[in-house]
């Protein structure tokens, strides 16, 4: 019977996480912890996703008038890594609750969709720079529930949410409008990921299978603080911009495996995935028993 019911569910679990990957592993979408019990872990992620940023870009030399270009900007391969300490508590047998707290760094190049003649020498339609910022401070808090139990598969779902503010990185590129102008500038990035999941966890033995839908809502700000100066470093202005973010797909799926290594240790590993974006990442957690 087990063998069977296993045979028969984990076709369900590749095929609702075959769809469409995104930062710090999710683990399995239900309750580990048990009631009043708490745990402490470690996770580590990699995520590559494709995102849009629509704003404003403003360029002034002294003393005069302030011009303005609305732009889009495409951002390929969007690269973060992460780490970060949890620490969870069970509130019932069927409830965790955890946060967690690290750091994320990010990366990528961006190219600007504007008017085709702008008001300003910068963020010409088809610029092209690239975004580079170093680890920084990143936190979050989730919360994992089971929903229905069998004897060899559980369902049920997590929904966790991230704040990532990655330190301020460098950028420079040449005016497409006027080579003879160049943009030195730095980004700042200030963004929150939201991840809703739900499906099967599969048993067998020390081993557990996962995995199922997930819908993913990144939303943030990005503002460059810079200057647009000649080629011979004359003519030289402010050159800023603000902009919104977010990714250009929300719907996906993510499948992972769980060890018990112990009666109080578990690793996990997964992977996630959308139409424009992937990652991967590893857990331990360390839980009362």
């Amino acid at each position: 019977m087990k063998a069977r019911l296993i045979k028969s569910t984990l076709p369900l679990v590749f095929v609702l996480t075959s769809l469409t990957m995104a930062a710090a592993p999710l683990g399995p979408p239900r309750a580990v912890l048990g009631e009043k019990n708490w745990g402490i872990g470690a996770n580590f992620g990699f995520q590559s996703m494709d995102l849009e940023a629509k704003g404003t870009y403003y360029e002034q030399i002294t003393s005069q008038v302030r011009k303005e270009t609305p732009n889009t900007l495409k951002i390929k391969d969007f690269e973060s890594t992460s780490a970060f300490l949890q620490i969870g508590l069970g509130l019932a047998q069927n409830w965790d609750i955890y946060g967690c707290i690290g750091a994320n760094n990010a990366k990528g190049d961006a190219t600007v969709e504007s008017p085709s003649q702008p008001n300003t020498f910068g963020f010409g339609n088809g610029e092209t720079f690239g975004i580079d910022n170093k680890h920084d401070l990143a936190w979050g808090v989730g919360t994992r529930f089971t929903l229905k139990k069998y004897d060899t598969v559980d369902w049920g779902g997590l929904v966790q949410m991230t704040w990532l503010n990655p330190r301020v990185g460098a950028s420079q590129w040449t005016s497409v409008n006027d080579s003879t102008y160049r943009i030195n500038g730095d980004w700042d990035l200030d963004y929150w990921e939201i991840i809703a999941a739900f499906g099967p966890t599969i048993y067998y033995e020390n081993i557990a299978f996962y995995g199922g839908p997930f819908i993913q809502i990144v939303r943030g700000d990005m503002t460059l603080d810079g200057a647009y100066v000649y080629q011979n470093n004359s003519n030289t202005g402010t050159a800023s911009a603000s902009q919104d973010l977010e990714e250009e797909s929300m719907i996906g799926g993510y499948a992972g495996m769980m060890w018990d290594l112990t009666d109080r240790m578990l690793i996990h590993v997964d992977g996630r995935f959308t139409a424009n974006a992937w990652g991967a990442g590893i857990g331990i957690l360390l839980r009362q028993k």
